[in-house]
Order: structure tokens, then C-alpha cells, then sequence
């Protein structure tokens, strides 16, 4: 079976969390769960921003596409009921494998 990648996701963490995925498995535990775990609360809410561009080489190469190949990007922000923002995300999907639905409460 032939895997095609289709995302590439980045999230930017305040360093207090960051620090503490060292003792959870990424590949098997959901980003989210672990930091409503840490925060001993549920996210209050997500902004996020979808758009289109050309994938840079970088992107493209990792995505097994041609350089300037159409992506979608989304980048957001989840916060916390303070108002704290508490991730950072950016998002770049292949344009051909990824149809995109949003919910967010």
C-alpha cells in the first residue's frame, strides 16, 4: 500500500506545555486531549483563517507534490475561557485529497 501524505500540521505551544509532551506519545494521543488534560479544563473556543496558495518546494517536497502545487492553509489560534490563547496552529493540505468541514463551539 502506497501512503500519500496530505497535511502538514505546526503547532506552537506556550514553553510550560511544550515541556511536558516529552512524557506523552504524539503518534498515539491527540495534541488536544493532552493539553485539556494539563489545563484541567476544556478549550473555550478556536479563530481560524482558511486560505489558498502555492506550495513552497519545501512543502511541496514533503507533501510529494510539484513545487507550486495549489494547498490549502489553515492557521488558528485555540483559547482557553481567561481568554489565553493557548495553540497556535498553521495547517497546509494537499488541495486534491482534502475537502475541508469546520465546527467549532
Amino acid at each position: 500500500m502506497h501512503e500519500i501524505p496530505f497535511a502538514l500540521h505546526v503547532a506552537y505551544l506556550p514553553q510550560t506545555y511544550g515541556d511536558q509532551l516529552k512524557f506523552h506519545d504524539l503518534e498515539t494521543e491527540s495534541l488536544t486531549g493532552i493539553l485539556q488534560e494539563l489545563l484541567g479544563q476544556a478549550f473555550a473556543y478556536a479563530r481560524e483563517s482558511i486560505g489558498a496558495r502555492a506550495a513552497t518546494n519545501e512543502e511541496a517536497k514533503t507533501l510529494d507534490v510539484s513545487s507550486g502545487f495549489p494547498v490549502l492553509i489553515v492557521q488558528g489560534a485555540t483559547y482557553v475561557i481567561s481568554g489565553e490563547a493557548i495553540r497556535y496552529t498553521e495547517s497546509i493540505y494537499r488541495s486534491d485529497l482534502v475537502r475541508l468541514d469546520s465546527f467549532h463551539t
